[in-house]
């Protein structure tokens, strides 16, 4: 059962962190490169983030349990750097899609709205300022799941008994 509960955990950051570079690498430029205004851009990724990050919050359950559950067997030694940074791309994710996304969006509605000339400028700023701060937790939760898949590997590594290259040769 070690060995199942390990790999929940390592399915769960992989997929996890698979979806933050699809999203950040491949499809928001893509997204602005090919659509022919900001605002439709800035639309369509409004609509794919309230998946992207009921996902990461799904993911990063999915490996808090499998995680405290290896804790609990007790057969593993489920390290506490690991755990940590589990729980610190929880809180990033958390923070920018259910506290930050929204705000960013009602900002960008309030900042398109016909008749707001005025307030644009401040709405604006407050935008960008938004935006920063979901990139910015986006960017610890990426590192912190790089982080833990660096571990993983490592650990396997460490636990194999041959070199890399006789497993395959």
């Amino acid at each position: 059962m070690p060995r199942i509960v390990e790999a929940v955990f390592i399915i769960a950051v992989a997929l996890w962190v698979g979806a933050m570079m699809l999203l950040a690498v491949v499809v928001a430029p893509g997204v602005f490169a090919v659509l022919p205004s900001r605002q439709q851009a800035g639309d369509l990724m409004n609509h794919l983030f309230s998946g992207y990050y009921q996902m990461g919050a799904l993911c990063g359950l999915v490996a808090l349990t499998a995680g405290g559950l290896q804790a609990y067997l007790g057969r593993r030694r489920w390290g506490t750097v690991r755990f940590w940074l589990t729980g610190l791309m929880v809180v990033s994710t958390l923070y920018a899609g259910f506290i930050v996304t929204p705000r960013a969006q009602m900002l960008r509605t309030q900042m398109l709205a016909p008749g707001n000339e005025t307030g644009r400028v401040v709405l604006q700023q407050a935008f960008h300022r938004a935006h920063r701060q979901a990139v910015a937790a986006n960017a610890v939760a990426l590192l912190s799941g790089l982080l833990v898949l660096g571990m993983v590997g490592l650990a396997e590594r460490r636990a194999s008994p041959e070199r890399p290259a006789a497993r395959f040769g």
